[in-house]
Parts: C-alpha cells; structure tokens; sequence
C-alpha cells in the first residue's frame, strides 16, 4: 500500500479521490462485506473525512479519481500476486 510522506500528500489524496470513495464506501455499507474500513470506529471517522472533503470539494470528474484510486490501490495489489 502507498504511504503518504507528507500531510499535504494526504490532503491531495483525499481532495482527489474522496467523493468516489465516499460513494463507493456509501454503497459497501450495505453489503455483508466485513472491511474494518466499514466496521470499525477508525473506519468510520476515515468515511466521515471522505464525506466532509467531498462536500467540499464536489468534484466533478470521477473518472480521475477513479483512475487514482486505480493506480494507488488497485496496482499495487495486482503486481503483488
């Protein structure tokens, strides 16, 4: 997983990303997948943080986060098996 060297590294993450993961993550909740970012207290407070930068950001473009997440997450994971 990326690790994130710099709060403002952070923040340009979540300003990226957020309001395709809190949508995303808005839909999980309602399934019975058992992530600790759906279960948990952390996990919790991380989707409010989503939620709160996507409100206030609104992007528009979620292909570009889409493909964000994609290259932060999802590679990482395909290039390790």
């Amino acid at each position: 997983m990326t690790n994130f060297v710099s709060s403002a590294e952070w923040n340009e993450f979540l300003s990226d990303t957020a309001g395709y993961m809190s949508r995303l993550l808005a839909i999980l909740k309602h399934t019975t997948l058992q992530l600790s970012i759906l279960t948990s207290d952390a996990g919790e407070e991380l989707r409010k943080l989503m939620d709160e930068v996507r409100k206030a950001y609104s992007a528009d473009n979620f292909y570009e986060m889409l493909i964000v997440l994609l290259h932060v997450f999802i590679c990482p994971i395909a290039n390790s098996i």
